[in-house]
């Protein structure tokens, strides 16, 4: 773990995982290699039949994240719980590594190409989800700046892997393709030692905000369908019209340059203090309509981008792919969403707008409308679906609605958190935007129990575990579902449930440190925010107030 001081939200950027980064960079590495237009390179014999092994392994993929948001409740228990994830891993990095098995097979005997490549393509579509679902869940597990400057350095990561391996590729396709299989079991490899850090090891990783699932479709569904189609777009110009046109050393520094300027961009507001869920997006997509319209300006009508202009396309695409990536995770670990949920919706969504860019204006899709690529008209209609899913992308209000708690629960819990949103929550105006509420920090200093060593006899000894809840958690363990009533009530982040259940224990803030592997002003910042939200001022009130809280089935 790297602590790095951030002067400007009180936070540290205390979670960069090499691990996680790594895990993720490798995962988009070969999605760009397998999934989107990197095939080409490798398989070159298999002609269009390319295009529609991506077009199978996209809807398969997309269809099994719906299908993961949808059946949440029952896929959590069976697929991601605390001891199948790490074989869950394993078995679906094999899926993707075979998926690249086969497509060599099939490039080798093209008589077989069909069954292969739909074979394939179902495999990597069932493997490539599991594995971007367990990326999401380890994202959710860390605060926002660590979410922005670990997807920028993934991305940065990948653009790397996947040059690397176009230059291989060019010496020899077979030491190309091993690495197509290596990737994906390095990526689980590197998930698990990740889990073993974070998901594994805190008390409330598996425990989730109940959400009105309907609501929470509707609000992700349509908006991140529409900027789907923007990003399957942008993706397709600048890497597919690029491997076509334009020599390995040129388009690799193109590809190089767009990651890094990409990655430099993202960190660097990575550090605002505007830290609603969607306000990375709203700050980071002009960037994306700047790369565009660049690469319109430098390019030639008529004609295929140049190797600068797909450079300023690859550079719009990795920076709307990384802050849609940066929003679904800041969402599920600031309000607690299930990663589930959230990046079951959201990521399938973005994947069905991908396939339709693919279908409706790729060149070689089936209903290809013959618009010229980087053309004018094909900028602005981007554009325009850029605006639009912005436009029906949900605030951070919008989120709150979203949550399942009595009217009045979440009034009195808003009134506390967030006071000015309950003007906009009824329709009507407020001084400030939530946005503004959620990085308003007190001055005081959160105070130190007398005795912080010391536990509360009522709480200091759990009740033993028997049947568990939906939620995965024993009906008698009183304490944990005590806190967990509390996080609820009073819409803690992830992290700063976890710092509750240590409060409420006794623990202080060295403690909570050691524990969690935040710093001093990371630690401090959480227990600020906690006692705000709770409206208490020592560390006693809280456990006071969590003993006294009340639980809906006792």
């Amino acid at each position: 773990m790297t602590e790095t001081a951030s002067k400007e939200t009180g936070f540290a950027i205390d979670s960069l995982s090499i691990e996680l980064i790594g895990a993720y960079g490798c995962h988009m590495a070969w999605m760009f290699l397998l999934m989107f237009n990197g095939s080409q390179m490798l398989y070159p014999n298999l002609g269009e039949h390319n295009t529609w092994v991506f077009v199978v392994s996209l809807v398969v993929f997309a269809l099994t994240l719906l299908a993961y948001a949808i059946f949440s409740q029952k896929l959590r228990h069976t697929l991601f719980s605390r001891k199948r994830r790490a074989r869950n891993r394993f078995i679906a990095a094999l899926f993707m590594a075979l998926s690249a098995l086969l497509l060599a097979v099939a490039d080798a005997y093209l008589a077989a190409a069909v069954p292969l490549g739909v074979l394939s393509g179902v495999l990597s579509g069932l493997g490539s989800s599991l594995l971007l679902i367990s990326c999401g869940i380890s994202f959710s597990m860390v605060e926002t700046p660590s979410i922005t400057a670990m997807t920028a350095l993934a991305f940065a990561t990948a653009g790397i892997l996947f040059v690397l391996t176009a230059f291989l590729a060019d010496i020899s396709s077979l030491l190309a393709i091993v690495i197509c299989v290596v990737l994906p079991l390095l990526e689980a490899y590197l998930l698990n030692l990740c889990s073993k850090k974070s998901v594994d090891t805190f008390s409330f990783a598996d425990i989730s905000i109940p959400v009105k699932q309907e609501k929470l479709a509707r609000y992700f569904v349509l908006p991140l369908l529409v900027l789907g189609i923007a990003v399957g777009n942008f993706r397709y110009q600048a890497v597919a019209v690029m491997l076509g046109q334009h020599t390995i050393t040129s388009y690799g520094y193109g590809i190089i340059f767009a990651c890094l300027i990409g990655c430099g961009v993202i960190i660097l507001f990575s550090r605002t203090k505007t830290w609603g869920p969607n306000n990375i997006v709203r700050i980071l997509i002009p960037f994306t309509a700047a790369g565009a319209l660049v690469a319109l300006l430098i390019g030639e009508p008529s004609a295929a981008p140049s190797v600068v202009a797909s450079g300023f396309l690859f550079f719009a695409y990795v920076i709307m792919e990384a802050s849609l990536w940066i929003f679904l995770a800041d969402t599920t670990q600031k309000l607690r969403f299930s990663p589930l949920l959230t990046f079951g919706f959201g990521r399938g969504s973005l994947a069905l707008g991908t396939l339709i860019a693919t279908l409706v204006f790729n060149e070689g899709g089936v209903l290809n409308v013959g618009i010229t690529d980087n053309s004018p008209l094909m900028v602005c209609m981007m554009l325009t679906f850029i605006v639009i899913g912005m436009a029906l992308l949900p605030s951070t209000v919008d989120l709150v609605h979203i949550i399942d708690m009595p009217a009045a629960t979440k009034t009195a819990a808003l009134q506390q958190t967030y006071p000015n949103a309950i003007a906009q929550i009824e329709g009507g105006s407020a001084d400030a935007s939530l946005e503004s509420e959620i990085i308003q920090e007190p001055q005081a200093e959160p105070q130190q129990p007398q005795q912080p060593s010391q536990k509360p006899e009522t709480l200091q000894e759990e009740a033993p575990e028997v049947s568990q809840n939906e939620e995965g958690v024993p009906k008698k363990a009183y304490f944990k579902r005590k806190c967990i009533a509390t996080a609820n009530r009073y819409l803690l982040s992830r992290k700063e449930t976890e710092v509750l259940f240590l409060l409420a224990k006794g623990h202080n803030s060295a403690a909570i440190q050691e524990k969690l592997y935040i710093s001093a002003g990371t630690a401090n910042t959480h227990m600020r925010h906690i006692y705000r939200k709770l409206d208490v001022h020592s560390q006693a009130e809280l456990i006071k107030l969590v003993e006294t809280t009340e639980l809906e089935d006792d």
